[in-house]
């Protein structure tokens, strides 16, 4: 009977790690994919911004 309860135990330690190590993998591949997002985002408003300032100085001369 120990040995069924230990088998389990080892059983539930070998999901609970496989299962941490996953959320662990998407938590960062999710991390990632907003951080490349929030730069792309953040260079696109860049060149607006510039593409405007262009304009509106040639506009002014």
């Amino acid at each position: 009977m120990a040995e069924d309860m230990s088998a389990r135990s080892q059983a539930e330690g070998h999901f609970k790690s496989a299962r941490d190590a996953k959320t662990a993998s998407a938590s960062k591949r999710i991390s990632d994919e907003r951080v490349k997002a929030d730069r792309e985002k953040s260079a696109r408003l860049k060149a607006a911004r510039l593409a405007k300032d262009e304009e509106d100085a040639r506009e002014n001369n």
